[in-house]
């Protein structure tokens, strides 16, 4: 057998046995070197940290030495999308090379799976029709799935759809169902339970780390080793999926289960019409009073708070009496009895949004076309990295963008891991000679009114001249929209025009195809296309950002984190690194394979005349760098 070193050399030739299932496969010294580096760590069971650029190939570079040691793996990624990448091409691939067969299982949450219990509890209650329609499409796969994933139908769910055909952990009967036996759910713990290897996301495994005293509601088994895929962005998921919430939407949906529940029984709805009616106008008093406050605000920022938090009283009073007068006849049957749990857990957020005890968490509203939520989000999430990496022998944390200023500081900080290995394997491309960074030193300021119009304009001719294959990077959905009436304006005034593609038109991913298939196209996208998309080759050349996408202090969870330092620390602990790590990902739209070339077009001139500009530009990936205006046409031109 090959000592560890000449193993991961071999493997990873350009003539061992990953090559053979490749095409135009390319021997990245990082990968092996990366492979090497775990595989010594998970042998010292250490803790480890891994920026692999961009090309590295670390999904096989960590997947190798842990299946190579037979060790049992929990690997949670970003998106359910990188979860089915894994399970359909990573995986095959390096089981073909091995020549090895090893039991890997995917486990995504209750959301994604249907229940036989609520669809039969709801085949009789009314839908929209476009609900309706697809309750029945749910039905018939109900009939024939062996995994009962709601994928399978290729078909967006609706909200009202999913709270119907899918349970959570509140309303879900568990033993007490008569349909555990076929419990979809159930079947996927316990193929996740037989695996070798579980691959999730990051929302599943944060659900289950805040229920891990709840065995009925853990689906993840123990492991040996946990990776997280994709962990720039971990801190930020922590804080989201450790959230409490209190929803109007869902507490609406909970109390018509609750009515259809009650028509389906002895109790009946007579006795309850009044509280019901006290309670809708509660709920419209609420929305009511918050109709002209921002989309999302803290809750301290209220106008008028005293009498928001009155009518929260009310409706958790309406909650409490429902409840008591339920009670009252007895007769309970276990839908009503689930039913007012999810009212008591209610009653209890309620509670901690009047009076709040922990203040280490950002209270803060958000508000939709006829709902709101309030949203109790702590901002310190050090204490749930430092209890997963006691429980584990080893954990891998690893992305393209780990490190700001050079360092791993900022993930130290934020995750409060001092003791661990760190280390980065550079992008194996050439930046250098393959992508120029333009930077238009004569724009507006980006606050500026006529600023989007300006960088449109300004960028036109590049964009003419790559005959479109552009992305157009915002940081606001309010900047799509202006880029996008710019590009308009002066496609009525040219006979040759530009084919726009903008975010809210279609799917992400239908944009993502239509625009891989269309000729001179413009694709314009917020923040959701900064990061996960592969457009690779002649797909993509040119790449317009408008600004540096600082985070805005009007942000609830900023503004939590601002009362917590002094705003002068905040910037530059946080925002400047929080940006940092942004425009790395953005930037890494360009260039994705060893041929690619293109050029990126920053809006923003502070990252050059403002003294932070420095430390956020040498964190970027090393494009070359020029001013001159002539020079960008000249290359795009060369690359035609």
């Amino acid at each position: 057998m090959l000592d560890k070193p000449n193993f991961f050399d071999h493997f990873f030739d350009e003539k061992g046995p990953l090559a053979s299932h490749l095409s135009n496969y390319q021997k990245r010294d990082g990968q092996v070197q990366m492979a090497q580096f775990i595989d010594e760590s998970v042998t010292l069971k250490k803790t480890v940290v891994i920026e692999a650029g961009t090309g590295i190939g670390k999904t096989l570079g960590y997947l190798l030495p842990l299946v190579r040691q037979n060790k049992k793996i929990i690997i949670s990624t970003a998106t359910k999308n990188l979860q089915e990448q894994l399970l359909e091409k990573d995986f095959p691939i390096l089981q073909k090379a091995l020549k090895l067969n090893f039991n890997v299982s995917i486990l995504k949450g209750r959301s994604n799976y249907l229940c036989h219990h609520r669809i039969n509890n709801h085949s009789k209650m009314f839908f929209s029709k476009a609900d309706a329609s697809i309750f029945s499409d749910v039905e018939g796969l109900l009939k024939k799935t062996n995994t009962g994933d709601v994928a399978e139908l290729k078909k967006n769910f609706s909200g009202n759809i999913t709270h119907a055909v899918t349970s959570t952990s509140e309303n879900c009967l568990f033993g007490d169902c008569k349909f555990s036996n076929d419990c979809f759910v159930n079947k996927a713990r316990r193929r996740a339970h037989s695996a070798e290897v579980i691959v999730v996301n990051h929302h599943l495994f944060f659900s289950d780390f805040f229920n891990e005293n709840d065995d009925a509601n853990n689906l993840l088994p123990k492991s040996d080793v946990i990776v997280f895929d994709e962990a720039h962005n971990l801190i930020d998921l922590a804080m989201l999926y450790s959230s409490k919430v209190f929803s109007s939407l869902k507490l609406n949906r909970v109390l018509d289960d609750l009515i259809n529940h009650l028509k389906n029984s002895v109790i009946g709805l007579e006795n309850f019409s009044m509280i019901f009616n006290r309670y809708n106008f509660s709920i419209s008093q609420l929305l009511d009073l918050v109709k002209d406050e921002p989309q999302k605000i803290s809750l301290y920022k209220l106008s008028q708070l005293t009498t928001f938090k009155d009518h929260l009283i009310e409706i958790m009073n309406n909650l409490e009496e429902l409840i008591n007068a339920i009670k009252e006849p007895g007769f309970i049957n276990k839908d009503i009895d689930a039913s007012i749990k999810e009212l008591n857990n209610f009653i209890e957020l309620l509670k901690n949004i009047i009076n709040p005890s922990e203040k280490k968490n950002a209270l803060w509203l958000e508000k939709f076309n006829n709902s709101i939520s309030i949203h109790i989000t702590p901002v310190d999430v050090k204490g749930i990295f430092s209890k997963t990496t006691a429980s584990n022998d080893s954990m891998v944390f690893t992305s393209a963008t780990m490190t700001t200023n050079n360092n791993f500081d900022y993930f130290k900080d934020l995750t409060g891991l001092k003791d661990i290995e760190t280390r980065v394997f550079e992008s194996p491309f050439n930046y250098e000679k393959n992508a120029l960074l333009h930077i238009p030193m004569g724009l507006p300021n980006p606050n500026e009114k006529d600023f989007f119009s300006s960088l449109v304009d300004y960028a036109y001719p590049a964009i003419k001249l790559n005959k479109g294959r552009t992305l157009f990077l915002t940081t606001s959905l309010n900047g799509v929209e202006q880029v996008a009436n710019q590009f308009e304006f002066i496609n009525n005034r040219n006979a040759d025009t530009l084919n726009i593609l903008r975010q809210g038109m279609l799917p992400n991913q239908l944009l993502i195809e239509e625009f891989k298939n269309s000729q001179n196209c413009v694709l314009i996208g917020s923040f959701s296309f900064w990061e996960g998309i592969d457009l690779i080759g002649d797909n993509l050349t040119l790449l317009i950002i408008d600004k540096l996408p600082f985070k805005s202090p009007d942000d609830p969870i900023v503004d939590a984190k601002i009362n917590l330092l002094n705003e002068k620390d905040f910037f530059m602990k946080s925002q400047i690194p929080m940006t940092t790590l942004l425009m790395k990902q953005g930037m890494g739209r360009l260039i994705r394979n060893f041929s690619d070339k293109g050029v990126a077009i920053l809006g923003d001139n502070r990252i050059q005349k403002k003294y932070y500009g420095k430390q956020i530009l040498k964190s970027l990936p090393p494009f070359q760098l020029v001013e001159d205006y002539n020079q960008v046409l000249n290359f795009i031109e060369e690359l035609r």
